[in-house]
């Protein structure tokens, strides 16, 4: 069977099972920022974006399966295939990940687990008790809770390969599950197959009606030969990666020894350094983009100032406008009261000095 493979080259510390409330069956694995992630397995990059939290999508190989490797950053280039265990890209940090803290989001098309894909011999843990309780038995992952399946749509096997158990099986002399029970092989052993495939052949032999199983001749490392079914409890064997051993150090004197470690010390500053570069230079981007957002707003405020100016000044003129129409019209106001007093005064009189000449006329008629 073909599992995925580990990203990292040490344990793995869970953070969040599947979130749930969703359809994402991802998993949170907890990382430092700009630390190294391996393909799961062979695959071509076929996507990368910097939004969503930064992620690339690698398509497996002979799969149907898309590995989502989110909050990430440094990918390898659009279109690359890249083997199972070869460096694919690097946690990305707080700066560029969407603000979320360092971690590796490692997900699924919807619909599919990736727990029911992962290579049981890798060593997952946890430091939250609501996961312990969960997927753990005491200290250790809890494999029963999960499928155990293979990525590979095309996974065959071919006499020369060695293969590795990834569960308790029995070997088995002969050509079915009829034939004499020699044991059993315990998961991590590995064998050669040296020939098959064949079916069973009971029925030949009277021993009843065949099975569906397809069987193999193996060898097991240990020594011994037998046939096995291929029930699923098995995949191709993959030599582990091992780190190179250091050389033994010289006898060095005390400041020769206080030498190395100040100078693993300055290494340690400089890989720190290094990371919290990325991330002052991305938030000095930040910045620079705010700046440049708060000199346009400067320029606009200087320009509305103006405007604001001339406005001041047009109505500035409008009000001595305005107060001296108002004068102006109390000016007129006042010798229109005069006027229409001195009508009145006049017609009055007026009236007054014919009343009195009619008076004079008539005094002279009666006479």
């Amino acid at each position: 069977m073909a599992k995925l493979g580990n990203p990292f080259v040490h344990e793995l510390w869970i953070t969040q099972t599947y979130h749930s409330g969703s359809n994402n069956t991802a998993i949170d694995i907890s990382a430092v920022a700009g630390t190294p992630v391996y393909a799961l397995a062979d695959g071509k990059v076929t996507y990368r974006s910097s939004g969503y939290g930064s992620y690339c999508i690698q398509t497996l190989d002979n799969s149907d399966l898309k590995v989502y490797y989110v909050h990430t950053y440094n990918w390898v280039g659009a279109n690359t295939s890249v083997k199972k265990g070869q460096k694919i890209c690097e946690v990305a940090p707080t700066s560029v990940n969407g603000g979320y803290p360092t971690h590796i989001h490692l997900g699924l098309p919807i619909g599919k687990n990736i727990m029911d894909y992962f290579d049981r011999s890798i060593v997952f843990r946890t430091k939250y008790q609501a996961i312990k309780d969960i997927w753990f038995t005491g200290e250790n992952l809890n494999w029963a809770k999960f499928k155990d399946l293979s990525y590979n749509n095309t996974m065959t096997y071919k006499v020369g390969d060695t293969i590795e158990f990834t569960g308790t099986q029995n070997i088995r002399k002969g050509a079915g599950d009829k034939f004499e029970d020699t044991g059993d092989i315990s998961v991590g052993q590995t064998a050669e197959i040296i020939s098959g495939p064949r079916t069973s052949q009971n029925e030949q032999f009277n021993l009843g009606a065949n099975d569906s199983y397809t069987w193999w001749d193996i060898k097991l490392s240990g020594g011994g030969t037998g046939w096995v079914a291929d029930v699923g409890k098995w995949k191709i064997y993959v030599e582990p990666v091992k780190p190179p051993t250091p050389p033994e150090p010289p006898v060095q004197t005390e400041c020769e020894k206080q030498v190395v470690i100040l100078n693993k010390r300055i290494q340690a500053l400089a890989l720190t350094t290094g990371t919290q570069g990325a991330e002052i230079k991305a938030l000095e981007s930040v910045i620079e983009e705010k700046n440049k957002k708060i000199v346009s707003l400067e320029a606009e405020v200087e320009e509305g100032k103006k405007v604001l100016s001339e406005l001041q000044k047009k109505y500035d003129v409008l009000d001595t406008d305005k107060k001296r129409i108002e004068e102006e019209r109390s000016g007129f106001e006042l010798d229109l009261d005069k006027c229409e007093k001195k009508l009145a005064e006049g017609k009055k009189n007026f009236i007054k000095k014919i009343t009195d000449k009619i008076g004079e006329w008539l005094g002279k008629l009666v006479a």
